[in-house]
């Protein structure tokens, strides 16, 4: 089965990295979600952290007019941090969307944040992040955690680590996150 693009879907100089530790279903459905946007990202690279069963191309959905999927294996465990560090290093693209395999965005999300992403004065850029949990005690908790900005607007103190779209210049004038030790990203 094909799957068509939106009409008025425009490649963009945007790299894709999204993340994999066995849990290669959520990435198939994140890159099936890609599909739908209304700009598509120039480069896709998807880090699998060492998972048990290696994700390969064949493993993911044919995506046609746009790139071949580059898929970066950790030989071991690098964790969150160790992981978004490789990926994010090697996007090539002008913006870079770190994405967590299990987010959604809404298929104008991009549109709509780029003109921000591209101010000088603005970093980094992510939006409120509703998780689709459920209603058990864990699906609250994480509800709670990934909610902190949901009404906010403008600077805040903190973004999560599942969202995040900048121009590769300020993760290069950053330097990463590779002193950051602990195991979230």
């Amino acid at each position: 089965m094909s799957t068509a693009y939106p009409s008025a879907a425009k490649i963009i100089n945007l790299s894709l990295v999204t993340y994999s530790r066995n849990d290669h279903d959520q990435v198939r459905a994140s890159l099936t979600d890609v599909l739908n946007w209304s700009l598509l990202p120039k480069e896709i690279i998807v880090v699998d952290d060492c998972s048990s069963v290696p994700l390969c191309t064949a493993d993911l959905p044919a995506l046609p007019s746009l790139p071949p999927v580059q898929i970066l294996r950790n030989p071991k465990h690098f964790g969150f941090t160790g992981s978004k560090s490789l990926g994010l290093n090697s996007a090539a693209g002008r913006f870079i969307l770190s994405l967590d395999a299990d987010i959604r965005l809404t298929p104008q999300w991009l549109a709509l944040s780029l003109k921000n992403a591209s101010r000088p004065d603005i970093g980094l850029l992510s939006g409120p992040i509703v998780p689709r949990c459920g209603n058990h005690l864990l699906g609250r908790y994480m509800s709670l955690t990934y909610n902190m900005n949901l009404n906010a607007q403008g600077e805040v103190n903190f973004l999560p680590g599942a969202a995040w779209l900048m121009r590769k210049e300020v993760w290069q004038n950053l330097g990463g996150v590779d002193d950051y030790q602990m195991e979230a990203g």
